[in-house]
């Protein structure tokens, strides 16, 4: 799986579209972050078992652009509740 997500690379808007939509449903996905033992990076090849901590702040986007991430998590929080249907394009990005 750390593998899978150190391909990925993930915009700012995309990663504000995520935080969007967690509050649409209701969860505060800056609330915490996962750390490992010792204070280490979750994501570090040594961090033994991951911990929830303290929140975190990300950088703010433009008017423009986080009103784009805000209808993109719209849109995938209107493709959740319908099942998909009439959303014959996932692509959200």
């Amino acid at each position: 799986m750390k593998a899978l997500a150190a391909g990925l690379e993930v915009t700012l808007k995309e990663v504000w579209t995520w935080v969007h939509l967690g509050r649409l449903v209701g969860v505060d996905v800056m609330a915490y972050h996962a750390v490992g033992e010792g204070g280490l990076a979750a994501d570090a090849d040594e961090a033994g078992p991951i911990y929830a901590s303290d929140g975190f702040h990300l950088d703010s986007l433009s008017d423009g652009e986080n009103l784009e991430a805000l209808e993109a998590g719209r849109l995938i929080f209107a493709t959740l509740r319908t099942g998909g249907a009439g959303h014959e394009s996932r692509q959200w990005r």
